[in-house]
């Protein structure tokens, strides 16, 4: 998971990337990744809960939100 502003107040889209090795080149997006947002607090704050679509190969397996306008 990982929190943000309400999508409504910036305008930003989010998308998830992984890599297996972190090396740079090594990162694809996820397309199939699900984001669920959660209710904003007070401040516009939510909680996005993230299920990506494939397992690790290998037993390792790394995720990346980038914000995109």
């Amino acid at each position: 998971s990982y929190t943000r502003r309400d999508a409504s107040l910036t305008g930003a889209s989010y998308e998830i990337w992984t890599s297996t090795t972190l090396e740079p080149g090594s990162w694809s997006k996820d397309d199939g990744a699900g984001q669920v947002p959660g209710t904003p607090d007070a401040n516009g704050v939510e909680t996005v809960v993230v299920t990506l679509s494939a397992s690790p190969a290998g037993g390792r397996l790394y995720a990346q939100v980038r914000a995109v306008e």
